[in-house]
């Protein structure tokens, strides 16, 4: 139970930082509001260490919990940068207030800094996890999972549960240490760049490969006795079926900005429809 009594703040330990980290990507994962989105995990995580910040003083570890329980959405891998350097800004503020009544690392500070930077975390972390690492990932679990291979099981854990989990974790106590500097570092290194158009360049290479290989379509139709109206096309366009139809959706969503539900939607009724006629197996 917290009293009015002003004592130190306790500086955070490594153990205590990992659990107020831990008690964040654990939630976050599991449950979101639609008005705060993991706002409410990300207060819950700081009430962990309000009593180590504020050690008797219920004012101000108040006024810590009503910072953050508002809305928070980012990308919650790349993201844990954002979260370190919070956690590391409130533990110089309490310090600060403690010595001397007053910090310059004010509320306003902290609020301008969460807000300005989950938008281009987002944005950095989407594009290495959706376009880089999930698609390098299910390039090669698909296939040896389709083949009865558990190490497609394998290789989709360490693509997507343990490689978010070992990101965030890294970047949250690299945000606790390096702040800010590390933020602009991470987003604006060239190196950082190219490496990920060599991946993401990779990654497409290898997800052409899969498409090429896994969709199929056949007709039931035929132009002479020895010659059928599938083997007519691919003689002329070779791997055109397994070609247009990536490219038919990929148009339909980037250029005419169809939902892919509808898309999903087409393609069954389509497949009904032409299977009814006679025109596919």
């Amino acid at each position: 139970m917290a009293t009015n009594e002003k004592k130190a703040p306790q500086k955070l330990s490594k153990w205590q930082l990992f659990l107020n980290h831990l008690y964040f990507y654990t939630f976050t994962y599991q449950s979101q509001s639609q008005s705060r989105k993991a706002g409410i995990h990300l207060c819950g995580a700081f009430a962990t260490i309000a009593d180590k910040l504020y050690p008797g003083d219920a004012e101000k570890q108040k006024d810590l919990l009503e910072r953050y329980s508002g809305f928070y959405m980012t990308d919650y891998t790349w993201g844990g940068t954002l979260h370190g350097i919070l956690v590391g800004m409130e533990e110089k503020r309490a310090s600060d207030l403690y010595e001397t009544g007053d910090s310059e690392v004010s509320t306003e500070l902290i609020d301008g800094i969460k807000n300005g930077l989950m938008g281009p975390l987002a944005g950095f972390g989407d594009t290495i996890n959706q376009s880089v690492v999930r698609a390098a990932t299910i390039a090669y679990s698909q296939p040896l999972a389709a083949a009865g291979n558990p190490l497609g099981a394998i290789v989709g854990f360490l693509g997507n549960d343990f490689y978010r989990w070992i990101v965030s974790f890294t970047t949250f106590f690299l945000g606790y240490k390096g702040g800010l500097q590390f933020v602009e570092t991470l987003t604006t290194s060239k190196l950082v760049g190219k490496a990920l158009t060599i991946a993401g360049i990779f990654s497409m290479m290898m997800m052409g490969g899969l498409a090429a290989k896994n969709v199929k379509f056949e007709t039931a139709l035929t132009i002479t006795d020895s010659m059928t109206f599938d083997e007519m096309i691919e003689s002329l366009i070779p791997g055109f079926y397994q070609l247009a139809p990536p490219l038919i959706i990929f148009w339909l969503i980037s250029k005419k900005k169809v939902d892919a539900v509808w898309i999903i939607v087409a393609i069954m009724v389509l497949c009904l429809i032409l299977a009814g006629l006679g025109v596919i197996a």
